[in-house]
């Protein structure tokens, strides 16, 4: 009021909320509106506190100092103005602060090596949300939900992918769970091929075979490949190797064709790109299988006794025509 010497203030400010504390949220430095009718100090009661001390006669975003997760239902603010005049105590709606962020862990790598350049991963999340990629590796699949998430990583080229990482910010808090890092994989799309091909026989003639010789295929590969699929004379053989280097074996037997041994080689590297079939040797070795007893078409015999050639004395010199 006023005497006309000076005037007086006895009217305390008026505040009320304007912006609740977002419920439930993840940020640990939430933002508060209250408006108040005078300027002033702030003061803060409960378990809530800012650094924010001055009041505007109009809106007032206040910042709150940092919380641990947990519910806040105590806190209050007051403003007193320049005559000390305090406000009506103005209780913050109650809000809930949830600091946990989602647990990732992994389910199913991605199968390595591999043909797919456009793989499938599956992890685990304890929490929905939205999905973050991270290193090489990123997905039209964006979001998460509670339990396990299969995802197709966009097309990639060939190589090895060892930086690729998954993050799930939840829906309800915008907490961010820990980085996943996805299992080292290799992407390849280039087919094998034979870098040698050659073929030889147990027989004393390396080049010729018979019934019961055994004909080896010697293969090294331009890269690892899976155990290759062989036939020596039409017929299956038996392959030992290391991935680069292989050998095949088969024993021929009567029921085999004569003439040249045919042979056929199919394989596929690691990630599963199939080669061409191979049916020659690198090098024109070859062998010839010939399982025919030879016969003697004629075969004759005599004495160079000069009196009969059939018969002969000590001296005589017999002689076998074949």
């Amino acid at each position: 009021g006023t005497d006309g010497t000076f005037t007086g203030d006895i009217f305390a400010p008026k505040i009320s909320e304007v912006t609740a504390v977002t419920t439930p949220t993840g940020d640990t430095t939430p933002n508060y509106t209250f408006s108040s009718n005078e300027a002033g100090t702030i003061a803060y009661g409960g378990s809530c506190s800012s650094s924010t001390t001055s009041a505007n006669a109009d809106n007032n975003t206040i910042t709150f100092n940092t919380l641990s997760g947990g519910t806040y239902s105590n806190c209050t603010i007051t403003v007193t103005d320049s005559l000390n005049n305090v406000s009506n105590n103005l209780t913050v709606s109650s809000f809930i602060l949830d600091t946990t962020a989602p647990s990732l862990s992994q389910v199913t790598a991605v199968a390595t090596p591999t043909s797919d350049n456009t793989s499938s991963y599956t992890f685990f999340s304890t929490l929905p949300g939205a999905i973050n990629y991270g290193g090489s590796c990123d997905s039209d699949n964006n979001t998460a939900v509670a339990g396990n998430n299969n995802i197709t990583f966009n097309a990639l080229a060939e190589g090895t992918y060892s930086n690729c990482k998954i993050s799930v910010t939840d829906d309800n808090n915008s907490n961010t769970s820990d980085n996943l890092s996805v299992s080292s994989f290799t992407i390849d799309i280039t087919a094998p091929t034979l870098s040698s091909v050659t073929i030889a026989s147990s027989n004393s003639v390396s080049t010729l075979a018979k019934t019961g010789d055994n004909i080896t295929l010697s293969v090294t590969s331009s890269e690892a490949i899976q155990t290759p699929i062989v036939s020596i004379a039409g017929q299956a053989a038996t392959e030992t190797g290391d991935n680069v280097t292989w050998s095949a074996a088969y024993t021929m037997t009567n029921s085999n064709t004569e003439g040249s041994v045919i042979l056929n080689i199919v394989f596929s590297d690691l990630a599963g790109n199939p080669g061409s079939a191979v049916t020659s040797t690198t090098n024109g070795s070859a062998v010839r299988f010939d399982k025919t007893v030879p016969t003697l078409s004629n075969v004759t015999i005599a004495s160079n006794n000069t009196l009969y050639t059939t018969m002969a004395k000590t001296g005589d010199n017999i002689t076998l025509s074949i």
